[in-house]
């Protein structure tokens, strides 16, 4: 299997730009990602935090993983949900605190699965990890 090589280029307050390149072939996509902060934090509260974003862009990633590998198995997947927290504060990734370190220094992730096993299409399971 080829190496995915994933360029992406963020210009803040327009647009996202991706490059991806897949053997010889280069496909480049363009799109809107909306980021803002609570009232709390002195903003408008129109889209998520980055954080937020942050964390949906994880659990989708993993939703990939979950969802691929029991359809190439022949399990159908009938509920997948996955839940995502750290604690992150804000004197930190504000520079007011300097002894509170900006970003996440651990996140957790739950995930719950519903996989609906049919008896003649289905493989073993003892090596999921």
């Amino acid at each position: 299997m080829e190496v995915i090589i994933l360029c992406v280029k963020t210009v803040v307050g327009r647009r996202l730009h991706i490059d991806c390149t897949l053997g010889d072939k280069k496909y480049s996509r363009y799109f809107q990602i909306h980021a803002d902060e609570p009232n709390k934090l002195l903003d408008g509260n129109t889209a998520p935090n980055p954080q937020e974003l942050l964390m949906a862009a994880l659990n989708a990633c993993m939703s990939v993983g979950y969802a691929a590998n029991p359809a190439a198995m022949g399990i159908k997947l009938e509920k997948l949900e996955i839940e995502t927290e750290g604690p992150v504060g804000p004197p930190g990734f504000l520079g007011l605190d300097s002894t509170i370190k900006p970003g996440y220094e651990k996140v957790h992730t739950w995930a719950t699965l519903n996989l609906r096993l049919h008896r003649k299409n289905s493989k073993s399971c003892t090596n999921w990890s």
